[in-house]
């Protein structure tokens, strides 16, 4: 009996996981602030201060590439970095994202499919996002564009 439990719960837990498909979002203005909440009666959220993210409201600029699990609510999606992580997960305006599409100089990848030259592909280096593999110039290593 405890194995036919075990058997169900993982079969949904796949078929949760299987349902959140990522997708990529391309800003469509400037100055877009990301929130805590999906709504505006929520507060902008902050650059988390790293390295080259600074302080300051965390906001998007047109043409910045963010990935979402699909969740949506009031208008708003729920939305993660796709570079570099400057600010934790939030809420963009809908009115302010569309769908972004596959960069075909990398097939989606971000990546050349070349060892990075300033690491010699061992990872070591942000310029290659710590993956050893070069970055895709055309879409900045997102994938994306």
């Amino acid at each position: 009996m405890k194995k036919y439990l075990l058997m169900i719960v993982l079969m949904l837990t796949a078929v949760g996981a299987y349902s959140q498909k990522q997708v990529y979002y391309r800003s469509t203005g400037d100055n877009v602030n990301i929130r805590k909440g999906p709504g505006k009666n929520y507060s902008v959220m902050s650059l988390n201060g790293g390295a080259h993210c600074g302080a300051g409201k965390a906001q998007l600029y047109k043409g910045d590439i963010v990935v979402s699990n699909g969740r949506q609510r009031n208008g708003f999606i729920y939305v993660a970095p796709a570079g570099e992580p400057c600010w934790e997960d939030g809420w963009v305006s809908a009115q302010f994202l569309t769908r972004a599409s596959k960069c075909a100089a990398c097939n989606g990848r971000g990546n050349t499919g070349r060892i990075c030259p300033a690491c010699n592909g061992s990872g070591v280096y942000v310029c290659c996002r710590y993956t050893g593999m070069e970055l895709c110039e055309r879409c900045w290593g997102i994938g994306y564009r």
